[in-house]
């Protein structure tokens, strides 16, 4: 599963009867950053159907029980990276999901992809 922070905050601010619409449009509008513990809902709701999905259809990568998710965008500072920890550890453990460790982070893109995002992003 690919999710970007940004495409899941438009989502769900798009997405009627939203809880958290109008809040993440006054944030963006503003040129505010939305709450973390409102980034970390949506991921951890992303998560949730990708986990209810692989029951369904058999998902590449999930083969051995474990899912794998690539997240662009978030965490972006210690203390979402330290919340994000905990609730997914939390959702984990809930979702009776396998898992050993928790999780890990590779980073296994050519240096020109960053580069290239970051110009995107100044624009």
């Amino acid at each position: 599963m690919l999710s970007t922070a940004g495409d899941l905050l438009r989502a769900e601010q798009k997405r009627e009867e939203s809880q958290y619409g109008a809040m993440i449009e006054e944030h963006i509008r503003e040129g505010k950053v939305v709450p973390m513990e409102v980034t970390i809902k949506l991921l951890e709701n992303a998560m949730k159907a990708a986990f209810e999905e692989r029951w369904v259809i058999a998902l590449p990568g999930w083969e051995d029980g474990k899912g794998r998710f690539l997240i662009d965008g978030f965490p972006r500072k210690m203390d979402q990276a330290l919340q994000f920890d905990k609730d997914v550890r939390e959702f984990i453990h809930k979702s009776g999901a396998q898992s050993n460790s928790g999780y890990d982070i590779r980073f296994a893109l050519p240096p020109s992809y960053f580069s290239s995002t970051a110009r995107n992003r100044s624009s």
